[in-house]
This record gives structure tokens, sequence and C-alpha cells, in this order.
């Protein structure tokens, strides 16, 4: 009927519409304005199960913002399944199958429609009313799909290491699997030989797709405490803890610019830093609270990004305080295409501390901004992982506030500024890189109030997550890199295990 009505004609989707809503009967805007034609994502979920004599009542809850058909199927205990519909606007159906009959009943067995949060999608009449709603447990080795039917856990044994806890055994549980789940966590317990406790991290998040104005947020808490440096005989007594609850929502409609995300992060701290022996009893407790606002663009030849933040720490029994805002800006765009892409990074930084005092000796330097990028006495939120957080002198250094590739302790208590230049250099793999560093400090000096700092030299880059960079020269009033060269080499590490992994192969482009 349809292609004799529109055979040499030119029909539009309103006009398809119109002759299926004939055929069917049925009015099916939801699937030709909102399935089609918008990122709005479909969420049902088994809100209730009620039996009765005749059979029962199964009420759902459309969670999401597409209000079509959606399938309820009845699987019976001798493996037959009965199926019924939940019409656009209603929230329940009436079943025949009586509970002594069910085994379970879930929403579209055939997995047909792309649900959002198919953990939501199950109701088992005979197991306890707390679990009713729940997926079956199942435990699997590493990692898996998350596939619809089983609450996975999955689990790994592990190994670690650093200079104070020595080396670390245990085992990693959490849920990160292929097909994402609203509500993911992470636990992994270490028994310390250092330390001859547990060490470990921990962090459970959920996240939310709200109607408007977010694309989504996630609402989530992290925890973390490892072994601390031997100014303790005691290494049970020399340890740091810190629990951070964080949100990090991103802005905009789904149907907005996706090559634009908008992030802003809320994020607190509570940590405790303790070094506990027969002769000395040195704890310090600092809460905070950081805002940060993310821009990010990203196109095939060009990435242009903005941080900006505002940081705040206090002693929690002290006069120890910090309040701090700084920006990072980024430019990266391609210098070469095709077979062999390579990229030139351009970035500056800006920070400038309204308030800073530090009167503490066991880590007086812990709310300073450094050229060099953050020590681990600076990482106040605990956002990275150190072989030794505690030595000031080490080569590892955070990628970030100056950024410059250098191990040299370039520290300001009030303000500084810098630029990075990052050039990829054409040859293969794609791992070699050469810097240039430039940065400014305040001096004591009045007849010079400002320093200027220079850097240069090559490097070995993988992804965002390991750096290893070799000085070639620097200005005179830095250090003089040649009386120990070893001690100058920069190392970055950034260890990220909930986040996407480095793709290896794209490092022989």
């Amino acid at each position: 009927m349809t292609f004799n009505l529109w055979k040499f004609k030119h029909p539009q989707p309103q006009d398809l519409q119109r002759v299926f809503e004939e055929t069917t009967g049925k009015k099916l805007d939801w699937f030709f304005h909102d399935l089609i034609q918008t990122t709005d994502h479909i969420d049902y979920k088994i809100s209730k199960v009620k039996f009765n004599k005749d059979g029962g009542v199964v009420q759902v809850k459309n969670k999401g913002k597409v209000d079509g058909p959606i399938e309820v199927n009845v699987i019976n205990k001798d493996k037959s399944m009965n199926s019924y519909w939940v019409e656009p606007g209603q929230t329940a159906t009436s079943i025949s199958s009586k509970k002594v009959a069910v085994d379970y009943v879930m929403i579209d067995a055939n997995r047909d429609i792309p649900e959002l949060n198919r953990s939501n999608n199950y109701y088992y009449p005979s197991i306890p009313f707390f679990m009713r709603k729940q997926e079956p447990l199942a435990l699997e080795f590493f990692s898996g799909d998350n596939e619809g039917g089983k609450n996975n856990i999955f689990w790994l044994p592990i190994i670690a290491g650093n200079s104070n806890d020595r080396t670390m055994l245990g085992v990693a549980v959490h849920n990160f699997g292929l097909g994402p789940r609203p509500t993911q966590y992470l636990i992994a317990p270490m028994y310390s030989f250092g330390r001859k406790m547990v060490s470990g991290i921990a962090e459970v998040s959920h996240t939310f797709y709200p109607e408007n104005f977010f694309r989504s947020s996630k609402l989530g808490v992290s925890a973390k405490s490892f072994s601390t440096n031997g100014i303790s005989d005691n290494p049970r007594g020399a340890y740091f803890v810190g629990i951070s609850p964080y949100l990090l929502m991103e802005f905009g409609k789904k149907k907005n610019n996706p090559s634009i995300t908008r992030t802003l992060l809320i994020k607190t701290i509570a940590r405790h830093d303790q070094w506990i022996d027969n002769s000395s009893n040195l704890k310090l407790n600092q809460v905070g609270a950081m805002l940060s606002y993310s821009y990010l663009k990203s196109k095939a030849d060009y990435k242009y990004s903005n941080e900006t933040r505002l940081e705040s720490m206090q002693h929690f029994k002290g006069n120890d305080n910090m309040l701090r805002i700084s920006s990072a800006t980024q430019f990266e765009f391609k210098y070469l295409r095709n077979t062999m892409d390579r990229w030139i990074s351009l970035r500056a930084y800006i920070g400038y501390n309204l308030y800073s005092k530090s009167s503490s000796w066991i880590m007086p330097d812990k709310y300073m901004m450094s050229l060099s990028g953050a020590a681990g006495t600076q990482d106040n939120y605990l956002e990275n992982y150190y072989f030794d957080r505690y030595n000031t002198a080490g080569m590892q250094r955070d990628d970030n506030m100056g950024g410059f590739r250098s191990t040299y302790n370039l520290l300001s208590n009030s303000w500084m500024a810098s630029v990075n230049a990052t050039m990829q250099l054409p040859i293969k793999p794609d791992l070699f890189v050469a810097f240039a560093d430039f940065g400014l400090r305040p001096n004591s000096n009045p007849n010079n109030p400002v320093t200027s700092f220079v850097n240069t030299g090559l490097g070995i880059k993988i992804s965002s997550f390991v750096g290893i960079y070799f000085p070639l020269w620097r200005s005179w009033n830095m250090s003089n890199m040649y009386a120990n060269y070893g001690k100058e080499i920069r190392l970055t590490l950034k260890f990220n295990p909930a986040g996407k992994p480095m793709k290896l192969t794209a490092l022989m482009k």
C-alpha cells in the first residue's frame, strides 16, 4: 500500500509516520520523534510485582525520556515464557501466571530495545524481599560483559609496591565491564610487607542521567591509605588515609555539539597523616574542598581545553590554611597528517595563592605551587600515586601546576606562571617528543622582583600516562644538571585503574 501510494514521489518523514499509524492504529510519536530525532535514553524498571489468585500485576516505572511500549516477560519454572505489553502512558500490566509457577519476571527478554540500564529489569519472587529486584550474584575472574540476568562481581589478584609499603599483595573486586552500570565500585585491599598492615584503595560511584541541563552527573566517594616514609621507627604508625566525596557533572543537552564537553567537579577531602613511634607522636589532620570547571573542544585536527580550579585546605586543629585559584589552558594541533599523525601542544598556567600558611615542619611545602609539577607533598587531594610521596627530591612529579619537565624544586607560596611546548617528533614509533618550558615566579630581591626560568630537552611519552624527560639545556639560575644527571631525569606517572586503557597500537602510527 505504501509503495503504491508514494511511487515516483518524495515522501517526507511525517508521511511515513502517518502511513505507519494508519496501518497499526497507534500513535507513534515516541518512535519517530523521541527515539529517532533525539538522543533521549530508554530506561524502564520493574517497580512492583503483586500476585493474586488469578495471576498478578506487574508495575513498571519509566526512568528515561522515551515513553514507548515496553515488553514484560514472565519466565515460568518450566522454562516457558509469557509476554505482555505495557502501552505508552500505562504503568502496569496484568499477567496470568501465578506466583508458585513463576521463576522470574523481566523487561525485554529478547533485548530488542536499547535499554540504558538492564540491572533494574528483573524481579525474583522466590528469594528474600530485599533481593527480589536484584540480579543473582555471579563471581567472575578479571572482567566481562555485564550481561543481563547476572549481578557480576569481578575479581583479580594484584601486586603493587612503593618505597614505603615495599611489596603489596591483594585482590581487587570491581564491577567494571563492557556495558557500564550506573553504580560502579572498586575495592582493592593489599597487605603491605613494609607497613605490616593493610593498604589500598576503594571507590564507589553512581551516575545519574538528569532530564534537563546536565548530560550526566556522578556522585561518589574514594579512599586511599598507604605507608609514609621513614621518619618513624614504627612502620605501623607511619601512614596516611584520605576519604574524598565528590560530585562530577557534565553540562549541556545531549543534542548539543558533541565535540564540546563542559564538566564541573566538586570534591572534598578529609585526610590524616601520621608518624608515631616510641619517641615521637606526629599527626597532621586536614580538610579541604576543591571546585574545578573544565572545558574541552575536540576536533580531528585540534583540541582546546581549559581547567580553572579553586582550592582550599585547612589544618583541622591548627592555623595552617590555603586558598588558591589557578587556570591551565592547552591547545593541541596536528602539524603532520595522514600516514604519520603528529601533534604540537602549547600549554599555559597561572596560579595565585590568595592566602597560604604552613607552620608544620612535617610538610612545610604542602601548600606551595611548583613550576616542576606537584611532588607527593603538594598532592593535597591525593589525585595521583607516587613511588615515594614524601620525597621532595625525587624524580617523580605530576604533570600539573607549572608543568616544567624538571626535577628541580621551583616553589612559590604566592604566584607563578608558565608556558610549556611539546612537539611529537616525526619518527616511529609514536613515543619521542621535544619540549621547552618557560616560567615566572616572584623573587624576594626588591631590585629583581620576578625571576624567569627556561628548561628544554627530549623525552619519551606514552599516551598521557607515562613520560620520561631528559633535560638538554636550562637557564643559569636552575641547578647544574650535569653534576648528577641521573637525578635530573624527570618521570611522570598517571595511574587511573578505573579509566580507559591505553591504546598501545596507536604508538606505531
